[in-house]
């Protein structure tokens, strides 16, 4: 990171949100990410207004331009058309179907994979 020492402080001014993992024993940096998943659930009375894709849109551009992540995952059931129609009209790429990548109900299912990159905010 550029600089670890003022990351208390500007995360506090909410100038810069620097995450790290670093072992608790040497205080060595084990590894650096700038991707994160991101979910939405809706209450069912509430679907359809738009909501979860303003979230969604908001949340990303918020990511990659505030925290300066270089991805955004959204991962959904490949059933689940209504998140994977959230996804898209937020302007999310679709990348592929993930072979029982997640688990919903003691199933494991597979899902589709979505991203956004900070290129899709220009």
């Amino acid at each position: 990171m550029d600089n670890l020492n003022n990351a208390h402080d500007e995360w506090d001014n909410g100038e810069r949100y620097a995450f790290v993992i670093v072992d608790a024993v040497s205080g060595q940096i084990i590894r650096r990410h700038q991707f994160t998943n991101l979910g939405y659930w809706i209450r069912s009375d509430r679907t359809g207004e738009g909501i979860a894709t303003y979230a969604v849109q908001i949340l990303a551009q918020f990511g990659c331009q505030t925290l300066e992540l270089q991805r955004i995952e959204i991962v959904v059931g490949v059933e689940n058309w209504a998140s994977r129609r959230v996804a898209e009209k937020a302007g999310a790429h679709f990348e592929g179907i993930l072979r029982k990548r997640i688990e919903i109900g003691g199933r494991n299912i597979d899902a589709a994979m979505y991203s956004l990159i900070p290129a899709d905010f220009n």
